[in-house]
């Protein structure tokens, strides 16, 4: 199966900007923002493709180890 983020639209190059409202900065911040949840739970991510802002909600699987 596809990864969430693939099956979310994302593809490599977009540039998430927030999480569930709260501003990302920095790849630290992304994961900080993702590990305050759980697996399951479903989050909404804003980001940028080239001009354009998106927003979608995606539910979070369990991390490979």
């Amino acid at each position: 199966p596809a990864p969430p983020a693939a099956g979310a639209g994302l593809k490599a190059g977009d540039v998430v900007t927030a999480v569930d409202g709260n501003t990302i900065s920095s790849g630290d911040d992304l994961t900080r923002a993702i590990d305050s949840h759980k697996p399951g739970d479903t989050i909404t991510l804003k980001y940028r493709r080239g001009g354009s802002e998106h927003t979608v909600e995606l539910k979070l699987a369990t991390r490979p180890s």
